[in-house]
């Protein structure tokens, strides 16, 4: 049993774990967790709010970088966090933790087909982030390993359409890997920004 946050008493829990402020939740109070609302991940990186306790952050974030973006750019898609709250996040989520090997190949229930919304008519999600082609091409794919950076601050990213992304660390004070006891991986040594 991980102990969960002091800052996270106040979320919901589904399965035992809390379940983070960006998550998609559906109208009969159930969560789709690895879904998340759009609304909810763009102003936890435009206001430094935590993607996993829904408070602001002040001082240091810790983002979750994937390995793939770890030499080229320290870009991410995941919004920031406490760094007790990517401390739990770290030990309890399937994909960091390694105990799911793959992105999903099926869809989950949130899920469909190409321009399916949010099935909640009051929800204010501005749609699912994740769109059926980016799921597409991950679907089935092994789950790469990820790092913790800490940092005081971040630049918010786009895609080449004008679409915002997320963030890029331009100044890292740590790099860590993510400790994947359930994947047969090695892990990087870690690494602090002079």
């Amino acid at each position: 049993m991980i102990p969960i946050p002091v800052r996270c008493h106040q979320r919901p829990l589904q399965g035992g774990l809390v379940v983070p402020w960006i998550s998609l939740g559906l109208a009969d109070g159930t969560h789709v967790l690895g879904q998340t609302r759009r609304a909810r991940v763009e102003a936890a990186f435009l206001r430094r709010i935590c993607q996993i306790c829904g408070d602001y952050i002040v001082g240091k974030v810790v983002l979750f970088v994937p390995d793939s973006n770890l030499t080229t750019h320290l870009d991410t898609g995941e919004p920031p966090m406490h760094p007790e709250c990517a401390h739990y996040a770290a030990q309890v989520c399937p994909m960091l933790t390694g105990r799911q090997a793959a992105y999903r190949s099926t869809p989950t229930r949130a899920n469909g087909p190409a321009g399916q919304v949010c099935p909640d008519p009051g929800c204010d999600c501005g749609g699912i982030v994740d769109e059926p082609e980016q799921r597409a091409a991950l679907a089935g794919q092994p789950a790469e390993p990820w790092h913790a950076v800490w940092c005081w601050d971040y630049v918010r990213t786009y895609l080449p359409s004008g679409e915002f992304y997320g963030a890029r660390v331009t100044a890292p004070l740590r790099i860590r890997p993510i400790p994947r006891p359930h994947a047969d991986n090695q892990l990087r040594p870690e690494r602090i920004a002079e």
